[in-house]
C-alpha cells in the first residue's frame, strides 16, 4: 500500500474526495487543498487518469528532517534515490513551504538537488542532468515547520492540461477548476443539455461533454510524470488506459443525445473553442456560434424531454475590467433565462467583490479560488413560468416597480409630442425618479442603454437584484424593443477615466439622428456611449453661433460639438483631445455627415499644452467650447487634473485665445463647483444652465444637476 496526496484547486477538496469515494476508495483523508490516500498504485494511477479535479499526484517516499538546509541535505541523501531515478533519465525538484523553518523554498529545492546528485554518484556511479522544462521525474518537497515530505510527482505537468487546448483567450478558466465547479454543482448527478453563453475558448462545454459522454480527462495527454519513475508498472498503466478508451467508446452514444452549446461575441473566442472542441474530440457533438450574451436562447438547446437542462459560465472580470461587469453580465444572463429557460439549473463563477445584489434565484454558494481571485461558485433555479406575462405580478409583489413603471410612462408621454417635433432618436427616458429604483435609462434608437447606480451599502443586495431582474423584465414591453437591444452597465462613482473603461464586451457601433445631423455610437464596449445626451441643447447653442467662426473644441470627446459647428456653417474647427480612438470618431462623424474636409483639423495633443503652444504662436478663435473632466490621471498627460483646482489657470489662458467679442463656453459637472472669478478677469460672465438642460434632462431632479454651463464672452473693444 502507497500514501499518496492528490492536490485540486482550493474550494473544490470536497468535490475531490467524493469523485475518489465513489471508485471504492476507503483511505481517504480531506487536507486543505487536496486530499491524502492509503491505496494501491492502481489507485494513484486512477486518480491520474480519471480525475477530474486534481492537480497533481504525489506519492510520499519518506519524511526528512528540515530544520535548516543542512539539516535537510543530510536526510534526504539518506534517501535511496537509485530506486526511484534512472542515472540516464531527467529530474527536477519543485517545493511548497507551510509555516516552514527554511524561509527559502527555491534553495531548499537546490539542498535536495544536491543531495540527489550526490547520493546517485556514489550508489550508481553517475548523476542524472536536471530539466527544469520538461523533466522525467519531478521530485516534490513539502516544508512545513521543520520537516519535509519528499514525494514523486506521477502527474509531472499539472493534471488540468488535458492536451486540448490548442488555443486560447484572455483569463482562460481552468479545466480541473470547470470540472469541479460542474461536479459541486450536481452536473455530475444528472448531466444533461447544457448552453455556455460566454464560452470563451469552450472549457465549460469540454469539461460537461467528458463527464456525460464518460471521457478520462487524462486520456488525450502525451505524457505523465509517473512514465521515468522506477517504480512504474507499464502492465497496470495500460490496463487502465484501456478501461479509459472502452468508456470514452461506450459514452458516445449517450453524449449524442444531448445538445451541449457555447455562445460568445467574440469571434476568436469561437475559433479557440472550436479548435479546442476537435482536439478534445468533440466535433459535431459540442454546438458553438458566435452570438451576444443579449442574443442568448437555450432553443434550440431547450428541454424537449425529461433530460435536465443547465447554464455554465464565467463571466468576464478581471483587473482590467470595471467593478460590476460579471454583475452587468448576470443581471442579463438571467433576465434571458426567465424568458427562455424556465425549470433550467446553473452555474456562475463571480468574484467575491461582485458577489452583493446577483439577480439570481440562489440555491447554493461555495467559496472557491479561480487563479489568485477570490471567488463563488453560485448555484441557483430558473423558476418556471417568469417572463413578460408575469410583469404584472413583479410590479404588484413590489410597489416601487410599480411605481416606476407608473412613472416611465409618464415620462415617455410628456416627451412624446417633442421627440416627434424634434425627431430625437437619443434621449433620456427615466434617472432615478422613483429613488429606490435607482437607474438613468436612455433610448438610443432601436436601442436601450441602462445604467444601474450602485446601491449604497444599507440597501439589501438580495432586494436590489430583485429589482434590477423586474426592471429588465418590464422594460422591453413599455419601450416596445426587443429584449436583447437592453444593455445594461453598473454606474458607480467614478475617478479618473474611469467611466472611459472598457466592458470587456465587443463593441457594436450603430448611427442615431439628433439636430438633422448623425452620430456614432456604441452601448457596449465602453461605460460611456459616445454621445453625451445632456449636452443637447449646449450643441444647438454652438450651431447657432457657429457661421463664419473659427471654432475650438477643447477635450473634444468624440467631436459631436465639432460636428454641429461644422454643420453651423463655422469657418474652420479646431478639434483637441488625447486619445486617438476618439478623434477617429470625430472623423467618422465628420465624414458621415458630410463635413469632413481640410477646414477641420484634429489635433491629438494634452489640451494645456495645446493651448500653451496656441497662445505662443498668437492663435485666436471667435468660439470655444471647453468641457474638462471632473478629475483626471491619465499616463500620457503631465500630472493630475481636478477641475474644481486647476480650472482657474485653465479658462485664464484659453480665455486668452478669444478674438474680440468672442465666446468661450465653459462646461463642468461637478455638483458643488464653483468658478475661480479672478480667472474670468476681462471676461464677461453668466451662467447659462439652465438653458442648456433640454426637456428630456427637466423631467428629475437629478438629471437637472447634471452639468453647468458659463459664457465668458471678450468685449469687442478692450482698454
Amino acid at each position: 500500500m502507497l500514501t499518496f496526496v492528490v492536490i485540486c484547486p482550493v474550494g473544490l477538496e470536497d468535490a475531490l474526495r467524493r469523485e475518489l469515494q465513489a471508485w471504492g476508495l476507503a483511505g481517504v483523508e480531506q487536507v486543505r487543498s487536496g486530499v491524502r490516500v492509503r491505496g494501491s498504485l492502481a489507485d494513484a494511477y486512477r486518480a491520474c487518469l480519471f480525475s477530474r479535479v486534481a492537480t497533481r499526484v504525489l506519492v510520499q517516499i519518506g519524511a526528512v528532517a528540515a530544520g535548516d538546509p543542512d539539516a535537510l541535505y543530510a536526510a534526504s541523501r539518506d534517501v535511496p534515490w537509485e530506486e526511484h531515478l534512472a542515472p540516464d533519465r531527467t529530474f527536477a525538484v519543485t517545493c511548497t513551504r507551510t509555516r516552514a523553518a527554511i524561509a527559502d523554498g527555491r534553495f531548499a529545492a537546490l539542498r535536495v538537488k544536491d543531495a540527489i546528485v550526490d547520493r546517485m554518484r556514489e550508489r550508481v556511479g553517475r548523476r542524472p542532468d536536471v530539466d527544469r522544462r520538461a523533466p522525467d521525474v519531478t521530485v516534490h518537497l513539502h516544508l512545513r515547520e521543520d520537516t519535509g515530505q519528499l514525494s514523486v510527482d506521477l502527474a509531472g505537468e499539472s493534471l488540468h492540461r488535458r492536451g486540448v487546448r490548442v488555443q486560447s483567450v484572455a483569463a482562460p478558466l481552468k479545466e480541473n477548476l470547470a470540472a469541479g465547479l460542474l461536479l459541486l454543482a450536481g452536473y455530475g448527478d444528472a448531466p444533461g443539455h447544457l448552453v455556455d453563453p460566454m464560452c470563451g475558448s469552450g472549457t465549460f462545454l469540454i469539461e460537461a461533454a467528458w463527464i456525460a459522454g464518460d471521457v478520462a480527462p487524462g486520456l488525450l495527454r502525451e505524457r505523465f510524470g509517473l512514465e521515468g519513475w522506477l517504480g512504474h508498472d507499464p502492465d497496470t498503466w495500460q490496463r487502465l488506459r484501456a478501461e479509459a478508451t472502452e468508456r470514452r467508446a461506450a459514452g458516445r452514444a449517450r453524449l449524442a443525445k444531448l445538445r451541449i452549446a457555447g455562445y460568445d461575441r467574440d469571434i476568436r473566442a469561437v475559433r479557440a473553442a472550436l479548435a479546442n472542441l476537435e482536439a478534445a474530440g468533440l466535433s459535431g457533438l459540442v454546438h458553438v456560434e458566435r452570438r451576444e450574451l443579449r442574443n442568448m436562447k437555450p432553443e434550440p438547446v431547450g428541454p424537449t424531454d425529461s433530460i435536465p437542462g443547465w447554464i455554465a459560465t464565467n463571466p468576464p472580470y478581471g483587473s482590467r475590467l470595471p467593478d460590476g461587469a460579471a454583475r452587468d453580465a448576470v443581471a442579463l444572463l438571467e433576465a434571458g433565462l426567465r424568458r427562455s429557460a424556465p425549470g433550467w439549473r446553473g452555474l456562475v463563477l463571480v468574484p467575491e467583490r461582485e458577489i452583493q445584489g446577483l439577480a439570481l434565484d440562489v440555491r447554493g454558494r461555495i467559496p472557491v479560488r479561480n487563479g489568485p481571485l477570490e471567488c463563488q461558485l453560485i448555484t441557483f433555479d430558473v423558476p418556471a413560468g417568469r417572463g413578460r406575462a408575469e410583469a404584472g405580478a413583479v410590479r404588484a409583489a413590489d410597489p416601487d416597480v410599480d411605481a416606476f413603471v407608473g412613472r416611465l410612462r409618464k415620462n415617455l408621454a410628456r416627451l412624446r409630442k417633442w421627440i416627434a417635433r424634434e425627431q430625437v432618436e437619443a434621449y433620456r427616458i427615466y434617472d432615478a425618479d422613483v429613488p429606490q429604483i435607482a437607474f438613468a435609462i436612455d433610448r438610443y434608437g432601436d436601442r436601450v442603454h441602462v445604467q444601474e447606480y450602485a446601491p449604497p451599502a444599507t440597501i439589501d443586495p438580495d432586494r436590489a437584484a430583485a429589482r434590477r431582474a423586474a426592471v429588465l423584465e418590464v422594460l422591453p414591453e413599455l419601450l416596445g424593443v426587443a429584449p436583447e437591444h437592453v444593455v445594461l452597465k453598473t454606474r458607480a462613482r467614478q475617478r479618473g477615466d474611469a467611466q472611459y473603461q472598457a466592458t470587456g464586451r465587443r463593441p457594436e457601433p450603430f448611427a442615431v439622428r439628433e439636430g438633422g445631423l448623425s452620430f456614432w455610437v456604441e452601448l457596449t464596449g465602453h461605460l460611456d456611449t459616445g454621445l453625451f445626451l445632456d449636452h443637447r441643447a449646449t450643441r444647438a447653442m454652438v450651431r447657432s453661433r457657429a457661421h463664419g467662426a473659427r471654432f475650438l473644441n477643447l477635450f473634444a470627446y468624440t467631436g459631436s460639438f465639432t460636428v454641429y459647428a461644422a454643420a453651423g456653417g463655422a469657418r474652420e474647427t479646431t478639434t483637441v483631445d488625447l486619445s486617438a480612438n476618439y478623434l477617429d470618431v470625430c472623423a467618422r462623424n465628420l465624414a458621415l455627415n458630410g463635413l469632413d474636409g481640410p477646414r477641420h483639423r484634429l489635433v491629438r495633443e494634452d489640451v494645456r499644452s495645446f493651448v500653451a503652444r496656441a497662445r505662443a504662436e498668437g492663435a485666436r478663435f471667435d468660439l470655444i467650447f471647453l468641457d474638462p473632466p471632473t478629475f483626471s490621471t491619465s499616463k500620457k498627460m503631465e500630472g493630475t487634473w481636478e477641475v474644481q483646482r486647476d480650472h482657474g489657470e485653465l479658462v485664464r489662458d484659453v480665455g486668452a485665445l478669444l478674438a474680440p467679442g468672442g465666446t468661450l463656453l465653459l462646461a463642468v459637472h461637478k455638483r458643488k463647483f464653483e468658478l475661480d472669478e479672478a480667472a474670468c478677469a476681462g471676461l464677461q460672465v453668466r451662467e447659462i444652465t439652465r438653458q442648456t438642460i433640454p426637456p428630456d434632462f427637466q423631467l428629475s431632479a437629478r438629471a437637472r444637476r447634471i452639468h453647468r454651463v458659463f459664457e465668458l464672452q471678450r468685449p469687442t473693444h478692450e482698454g
